[in-house]
């Protein structure tokens, strides 16, 4: 009897998780405050680097710089994200490549966005948004990819 319970909330749980992650992203919120907000239709991103208060937008190769620290996104290692057409048990995550650079300092890491933020010379770095969707029909470019970074 606990076995079939805890089997029923295990399915409960999972199928809530499912509920709260399935087609939502995660874009910057508009209103400068720096937090990130769900968004059910966000906005396209444009090839030309994007910043908030604390949060910039790149594409592959471009560096800007975010509360004094400068953020380059060299590349996108990895995109295991759950496609929006596509029923999952996980979101997924993706793994970027990136360079920080800070008072003639730089350090080189990847940066997954299932992480807890990283610290780097007295800052957190963080994803927040990843642009376009994954879709189990498209198959997406390397430099097609945008990224918001948040910087704290």
């Amino acid at each position: 009897m606990k076995i079939l319970i805890s089997f029923f909330i295990a399915c409960a749980l999972l199928a809530g998780t499912f509920v709260f992650f399935s087609n939502q992203v995660l874009s910057p919120d508009k209103s400068g405050s720096g937090a990130a907000t769900v968004n059910q239709n966000p906005e396209p991103f444009t090839s030309q680097a994007s910043a908030s208060v604390n949060q910039v937008t790149l594409d592959p190769d471009m560096t800007a710089e975010v509360s004094g620290l400068s953020v380059r996104f060299n590349t996108l290692i990895q995109d295991s994200r759950c496609p929006m057409d596509v029923q999952c048990i996980e979101a997924g995550a993706v793994t970027t490549n990136i360079t920080l650079e800070f008072d003639g300092k730089s350090k080189t890491i990847n940066l997954p966005s299932d992480e807890v933020p990283h610290e780097y010379e007295g800052y957190k770095v963080s994803i927040v948004a990843v642009s376009p969707d994954a879709r189990s029909t498209v198959s997406i470019k390397p430099n097609e990819y945008k990224v918001t970074f948040k910087v704290e």
